[in-house]
């Protein structure tokens, strides 16, 4: 039993090896390694929990802001169609709040998208 795990730590200590030989050849000036050491603390942060909760957190407020847009939205329609007597929003100011709630739609996209 012994003897294999021997073995297997041999294997793994010679994997890391090779691997940091790799990206020591790689390496050819300390920009190159500047931006390795980036990505790799890149790469840790996107594993991390707090990344997961600034997700979670954004995903949260995104369902909040299409909430907002809906209520608007169905409020002014409901004037429009009689339902309402009045609501939420002039039709005069609709125009400005529409792109308002357009580049909020398009932050929340581009953020997700990447």
């Amino acid at each position: 039993e012994d003897t294999f795990a021997n073995q297997i730590q041999d294997v793994i200590a010679q994997m890391k090896e090779d691997e940091m030989k790799s990206v020591a050849a790689k390496v050819t000036s300390t920009d190159d390694l500047e931006g390795w050491r980036y990505l790799q603390q890149l790469r840790a942060w996107l594993q991390s929990s707090r990344f997961e909760v600034l997700v979670t957190a954004l995903l949260c407020v995104h369902v909040l802001w299409m909430a907002l847009e809906l209520q608007f939205v169905g409020s002014l329609t409901g004037k429009r169609l009689g339902i309402y007597a009045d609501s939420m929003v002039s039709e005069e100011s609709w125009p400005a709040i529409e792109q308002i709630f357009w580049i909020g739609d398009m932050g929340f996209t581009a953020f997700f998208h990447i």
